[in-house]
C-alpha cells in the first residue's frame, strides 16, 4: 500500500514536469506539450476579445485563463453560480459554441490524455 502511494507521488511529479512549458524531451513531444499550452493562452485572448465585455469572467486574459482551467477541471460556472457556458452560449450563439466545444475536447482528450497515460505506463 505504501509502495502504491509513493509510486503515484512519483508519477504525480513527473506529471508536473512534464506539463511544463521549459521541458524538452528526447522523444519529441515538447512541441505538443508548449502546443498545449499556448492552446490555452491563445483561447483566452480569443475569448477575452470576443466575450470579455458581456462576461466578467473573461474580462482579462488572467481571467480568461483562470476560467478556461476551472472548464477543463472544476465546473464552468459564472460567479454567481449559473453555468456559464449556458449563458454565453444564450448570448453569442454558435460564435461561442463551436470554440469552446473544440477547444473543450481537444485539451480534455489531448493533454489529460497525455496524463492518463503516465499514469498507466507507471502502474
Amino acid at each position: 500500500m505504501v509502495l502504491g502511494v509513493i509510486s503515484g507521488m512519483r508519477v504525480l511529479a513527473w506529471a508536473m514536469v512534464l506539463l511544463a512549458p521549459w521541458t524538452k524531451g528526447k522523444t519529441g513531444k515538447a512541441a505538443v506539450r508548449v502546443y498545449d499550452v499556448v492552446l490555452i493562452f491563445a483561447a483566452a485572448i480569443f475569448f477575452t476579445s470576443m466575450f470579455g465585455e458581456s462576461c466578467l469572467e473573461l474580462r482579462s486574459v488572467r481571467f480568461s485563463m483562470f476560467t478556461l482551467f476551472r472548464c477543463f477541471t472544476d465546473g464552468c460556472v459564472d460567479y454567481e453560480g449559473k453555468p456559464l457556458s449556458e449563458k454565453l452560449h444564450e448570448i453569442y450563439g454558435l460564435w461561442f459554441v463551436i470554440p469552446y466545444v473544440f477547444l473543450f475536447v481537444g485539451v480534455t482528450l489531448g493533454l489529460f490524455n497525455l496524463i492518463m497515460a503516465i499514469f498507466i505506463d507507471n502502474a
